[in-house]
């Protein structure tokens, strides 16, 4: 079973593809669809896992239609 990597928020904004304030930004204030963190002490972490789950969970193709996995 392979371990799953937490990630600073400098990295889970690249795999994101956000910039770290819009992922800041997200996270104070989560919508419909919050990212999923962790809060270790003062630390923030993203589990990279998770994050790959929401975007596979959380993309569109081109005609904004939600994409069946």
């Amino acid at each position: 079973m392979e371990r799953d990597k937490l990630l600073n928020e400098f990295e889970a904004a690249e795999l994101l593809g956000l910039t770290v304030s819009s992922l800041r930004t997200r996270r104070a204030r989560p919508g419909p669809n919050p990212i999923p963190y962790k809060k270790i002490g003062r630390s923030v972490r993203y589990s990279e896992n998770e994050l790959k789950r929401y975007l596979e969970q959380n993309s569109y193709d081109y005609a904004g239609a939600k994409r069946i996995a």
